[in-house]
């Protein structure tokens, strides 16, 4: 397991939080984190109880549209391998579960400073993963050959789980007051499940 953070374009170990400014590094094409912790665990009631942990150190903070809003995006990487017996051959599967933070109409939030900064920096990284994910389900495969992971810490740290080769499922949670109700439309995880749709 591997469990971190990105806030106002900051990398965070959520396993050794004191890892707050993490760097991206790229070795014979992989694309990885350097420095972030990879706990192995042998059973559920082991991922639980360090995924909790990791919880306590997540970015959040109340304003006018939310008690507990999430002001980072918060990334759980799981590998896990398999080993043949009798071939001695191993397989392995990686999952990347994603929670966003979701997009901020700032003049909603009725907030200045730290709120405003972090709503932005949310913003613009959500903003980035669209034209990743519209970059990837691109027909045209001149128009394929870049793919804007650079264009956003976000982006480039989960390059490897947003490849041509990957299987992308969003989840979109909306909360049921009417303005969210009014520009579900508009947000960009309503414009990622369209791209989606379209690269179907």
């Amino acid at each position: 397991l591997s469990f971190y953070q990105i806030y106002c374009n900051n990398i965070q170990d959520l396993f050794n939080p004191e890892n707050d400014n993490l760097l991206i590094r790229e070795e014979k094409g992989q694309v990885f984190i350097d420095g972030l912790v990879h706990a192995q665990v042998d059973n559920e009631t082991e991922a639980i109880a360090l995924i909790n942990a990791g919880l306590e150190f997540r970015q959040m903070a109340p304003h006018s549209l939310n008690s507990r809003s999430s002001r980072s995006h918060t990334i759980l990487c799981i590998e896990i391998e398999k080993e043949d017996i009798k071939s001695g051959d191993v397989t392995m599967g990686r999952l990347a579960l994603v929670d966003l933070a979701g997009s901020e109409r700032i003049v909603l939030t009725e907030e200045n400073g730290k709120i405003v900064q972090e709503a932005k920096c949310i913003n613009s990284s959500l903003s980035a993963l669209a034209n990743v994910i519209n970059a990837l389900g691109n027909k045209s495969i001149k128009e394929r050959q870049h793919i804007p992971y650079r264009s956003s810490k976000f982006t480039r740290a989960l390059q490897s789980q947003l490849s041509p080769t990957s299987k992308i499922v969003v989840l979109a949670t909306i909360d049921p007051v009417s303005y969210t109700h009014l520009r579900a439309h508009e947000t960009e995880a309503d414009l990622v499940c369209r791209l989606l749709l379209e690269k179907k």
